[in-house]
């Protein structure tokens, strides 16, 4: 484990008291407190002709299927305010069952932080690009960046409420392509095209996003994904929720 991780996991446990009382309190995660879940099908993309292609390909395959995505606000429960917006991914098997979790955020990189609430568009999720944040590493490939970008962005000036411009994307089958970095500035190759089928209603409180359930192939790394370990514990703890049977109905 690098120096960075440790350090990661050393902040990350010390911090956890804090959001295992803060989720307490406004009874929801402390970050990305209310969502929008989406069902998706992901298909590969063919990220062109050499070796990291190729590896990249391979791991195209291995993602490919059905998932989850959870848009959301990063901090208020409204999307009154400048604010950093979230894109958690599940990759499910066929009974819907989560195996690989992807967190992305309207945050290239940690330090941009405090930038991001005044460059992200908070009123459409689908006018912003995702980053992953820190790196992963999978099979043949050692460390590589991801990103989740809107192959078609939303017209401009529209004043409908986001969940309806969210419905009015999955209506058209709007897509993201996943895109592969060695770089955390690009150029990004994509390599799973990622559609939207259908807007669920609610946002379960018991619906978990685990950033290390990796069995997909994707392995975080970094500092950033160290420190998520004792957050989300924390945070997890304090909302103690009532995990629901299953997922919520579709949007009619």
């Amino acid at each position: 484990m690098q120096l960075s991780e440790l350090l990661g996991d050393w902040l990350g446990a010390l911090s956890a008291p804090v959001f295992h009382a803060v989720s307490r309190a406004r009874h929801a995660r402390t970050f990305h407190p209310r969502g929008d879940l989406v069902r998706a099908s992901l298909v590969p993309v063919n990220p062109g002709r050499g070796t990291w292609s190729e590896r990249l390909a391979d791991l195209g395959e291995h993602l490919s299927g059905a998932g989850l995505v959870r848009f959301s606000s990063a901090v208020w429960k409204a999307p009154r305010w400048p604010d950093a917006l979230g894109c958690a991914l599940a990759f499910v098997d066929a009974q819907g069952k989560p195996e690989q979790h992807v967190l992305f955020a309207t945050i290239r990189r940690p330090w941009t932080l405090p930038f991001a609430p005044f460059a992200t568009e908070v009123s459409d999720y689908l006018a912003n690009d995702y980053f992953a944040v820190s790196p992963f590493s999978a099979p043949g490939l050692s460390k590589l960046w991801l990103r989740l970008h809107p192959e078609a962005r939303p017209r401009r000036g529209e004043q409908r409420p986001r969940r309806e411009r969210l419905q009015s994307a999955v209506q058209k089958q709007r897509s993201l392509l996943l895109e592969a970095s060695d770089s955390p500035w690009g150029p990004w190759t994509p390599f799973v095209r990622l559609t939207l089928l259908e807007l669920l209603e609610g946002d379960p409180p018991g619906f978990e996003f685990d950033p290390f359930l990796d069995a997909r192939g994707l392995m975080p790394h970094g500092f950033i994904h160290a420190l998520r370990r004792g957050a989300y514990e924390g945070s997890r703890a304090g909302r103690t929720p009532s995990v629901p049977a299953g997922l919520p109905r579709p949007t009619t």
